[in-house]
């Protein structure tokens, strides 16, 4: 458990790092490499907005959410009369002050008493408003809380997965490595920190980020159902969005995405251009890793006709 501890602390020092430089990023949209990343995935109108979520996670610390981080779940329990999952840690304060329990529950289809929310993956939960009684002031207030569920696998991936899972200051240091090339083939911890921990889900609650006070919606979501995922779709979306459509403004992933593009402008003091979410290690005379086409890279372009014409 230290050692799964002493993993996550690392990641969330890291997640805190790229925010900060991809805030500092965000003042130089000018820069080359810098639009690059920027411009496939987001719009100069949304920098306001990130520069404030970023600016979030790098200072976590200071604000007033109560961040609780699980490597097992322990703090989840099964309701035979609701059928579903409830997270049993939130607490709040009675009329007399007293900490009390509440339990907020998990409305999930794919789930149930053999199965459990963390068997899925990594996930995010906020406190709300809890209403308790019949007047309008009658609530259980864990707003200020947060509960993050970080997968095994996540702390200690599997050999022979298909990912690179290096920090990002590694592969910013020591460079690229053949076959892991493109933005979606870096997932470190901090990847999931920056989604989870740090927290894109949790961050903007901050910024009155749940739909409603008494219920646990978010307006940063995963997407649509199956959710939205890595360079190819939060382009996409980027690239069609409108009045009917997504914004990746709302979209976890392509926070993290931009982060990750961002933080790794340079490896090895040369020059990155993520345009296409790929590059190509360069020779060892060479001065800048060049864009280039990743798998499913016409399928993207496809699916942005297809979705938003």
């Amino acid at each position: 458990m230290n050692k799964a501890l002493n993993k996550l602390n690392t990641a969330i020092h890291e997640a805190r790092q790229i925010a900060g430089e991809t805030l500092d990023a965000l003042n130089d949209l000018n820069s080359p490499t810098v639009s690059a990343a920027f411009t496939p995935l987001f719009k100069p109108e949304d920098v306001g907005g990130l520069k404030t979520i970023f600016s979030l996670i790098q200072n976590a610390d200071t604000n007033d959410l109560q961040i609780f981080v699980y490597c097992a779940e322990d703090h989840m329990r099964w309701s035979d009369k609701r059928n579903m999952w409830y997270d049993n840690a939130y607490k709040y304060k009675d009329k007399k002050g007293i900490t009390q329990s509440i339990k907020i529950y998990f409305k999930d289809s794919d789930t149930s008493n053999t199965v459990s929310p963390g068997q899925k993956g990594s996930y995010t939960s906020h406190g709300y408003r809890v209403p308790i009684g019949a007047r309008e002031h009658d609530v259980a207030d864990c707003s200020n809380q947060a509960h993050i569920f970080v997968h095994p696998t996540r702390i200690d991936p599997p050999a022979g997965t298909k990912h690179d899972h290096r920090p990002l200051g590694d592969i910013r240091a020591f460079g690229l490595k053949e076959g892991f090339t493109a933005l979606q083939d870096l997932k470190p911890l901090a990847e999931t920190i920056l989604h989870e921990v740090c927290l894109f889900h949790i961050i903007f609650s901050l910024m009155g980020g749940l739909r409603d006070p008494k219920k646990p919606n978010l307006k940063i979501t995963d997407g649509a159902n199956p959710g939205i995922y890595g360079y190819e779709k939060c382009a996409a979306v980027n690239a069609g969005r409108g009045l009917l459509s997504p914004s990746p403004t709302g979209i976890a992933d392509c926070y993290v995405v931009l982060a990750k593009a961002l933080f790794l402008r340079r490896i090895q003091q040369k020059d990155v251009f993520w345009s296409l979410g790929a590059v190509k290690i360069p020779d060892e005379d060479g001065d800048k890793f060049e864009p280039i086409d990743i798998p499913g890279e016409q399928q993207r372009k496809r699916l942005a006709s297809a979705w938003w014409g």
